[in-house]
């Protein structure tokens, strides 16, 4: 493992559903972890269940987590999970053992070559709990051809004794994230949108106007919970991608 300064980290992951980019999430900041503690629930974490069927099982997502991390990876699973904050307590018992917590979603693929300076930035920043800043972020719709850009900021590291996870009080501008969470099949969009964490505040046909029926120069504000955020996507050269992503299978797909 290379790290650029002495540091115990600990990836973490929320995980319910998300096969088609877990390898990719995993492999990208594998070498740089000391071990990756994945918290599966067969239940959405936000309570909304809707109508639809998991189309992935806890089996099939364990085993690639399991070929891509080996010995780094502790599995925990919780049953019948309707509250985030329980994922959360579960990272927090391990804190202990590690200087810094660095949180990712099984839709995010970190370039890896960006990925020591990143932990370094977060780890030299005073504050304990640190947000990646949006300008790092590219949110992809439909394609790895077309991308979002937002300023949002999620909190992806906590270092020891910073608690709460709920307020970020420093923001880092460094690392590449690939956030692929618009950027699936159709089956798994569907899922996503019937438990969507947001799903209250999100239109009933939003699926169908926004991302089935998709229309580049058409199509806008495509956020599903922030109006006037995505207000049209922006034109993003793939062959910049790392080889990781290069290799996807939704790599050459005009349309996902």
């Amino acid at each position: 493992m290379y790290n650029p300064i002495y540091m115990k980290v600990l990836g973490f992951m929320p995980l319910h559903y998300g096969r088609e980019y877990l390898y990719a999430t995993l492999a990208a900041v594998g070498p740089f972890i000391d071990q990756f503690l994945i918290v599966y629930t067969s239940t959405p974490s936000y309570g909304h269940v809707g109508d639809l069927p998991n189309p992935e099982t806890q089996e099939e997502l364990y085993q690639i987590a399991k070929d891509t991390l080996g010995n780094k990876l502790i599995w925990n699973t919780i049953k019948h999970n309707s509250v985030e904050g329980n994922h959360r307590n579960q990272v927090l018992k391990y804190l202990g053992g590690f200087d810094m917590i660095f949180s990712i979603d099984g839709d995010e693929v970190h370039d890896p070559g960006l990925v020591p300076e990143m932990l370094k930035d977060a780890w030299s920043n005073p504050c304990k709990t640190v947000g990646l800043g949006g300008d790092r972020w590219y949110h992809f719709w439909r394609s790895f051809n077309e991308c979002h850009r937002d300023g949002f900021y999620p909190i992806r590291f906590q270092k020891k004794g910073g608690i709460p996870f709920n307020a970020a009080d420093g923001i880092i501008h460094s690392g590449k994230v690939y956030h692929m969470g618009y950027a699936q099949s159709e089956e798994v969009t569907r899922y996503k949108m019937s438990c969507h964490g947001h799903k209250g505040e999100i239109s009933p046909t939003y699926l169908e106007d926004k991302w089935i029926n998709y229309k580049k120069g058409e199509t806008t504000c495509m956020h599903p919970a922030s109006n006037g955020i995505w207000v049209e996507t922006e034109p993003f050269d793939r062959f910049t991608m790392p080889d990781i992503l290069k290799n996807h299978a939704n790599f050459n797909k005009e349309r996902i």
